[in-house]
């Protein structure tokens, strides 16, 4: 979303979907204090000003909810990384396992290996005085 400058009521701070604060000047408030007070030459009060400043409000209660909108987005967005981070941590650790059972694995066969060369020696052995 792209910032819009706002002119409040109050001049207060708005701060937008960009995340950007926006001061404004306030000079509606200073044009309402100025004009509401006083009457027109034909004693009508002049209620202009005041309607201005209800519109501006108007304006940054939608400024407001665009903010929140995107600090809500954001938000969806953090914790679908931390799923994602999470999954990610699961993998490894699964890998990890993998790893030593593998190895274990290995040294098992290297065990059996060496038992059936020895083996293999002590009838070769036996065959040959058998021979003789």
């Amino acid at each position: 979303a792209t910032d819009a400058i706002v002119t409040t009521a109050t001049g207060a701070t708005v701060t937008t979907a960009t995340g950007t604060p926006v001061t404004t000047a306030g000079t509606i408030a200073t044009a309402s204090a100025a004009t509401t007070a006083s009457t027109t030459a034909t004693g009508t009060t002049n209620t202009t000003a005041s309607t201005t400043a209800t519109t501006a409000s108007t304006t940054d209660s939608t400024a407001s909810t665009t903010a929140s909108t995107a600090s809500t987005t954001a938000t969806v967005a953090s914790t679908t990384d931390s799923t994602a981070s999470t999954t990610a941590t699961a993998a490894s650790t699964t890998d990890s396992t993998a790893g030593p059972t593998a190895t274990a694995a290995s040294t098992t066969a290297s065990t059996a290996s060496t038992a059936t060369t020895a083996t293999d020696a002590t009838a070769a052995t036996t065959a040959a005085a058998s021979q003789q």
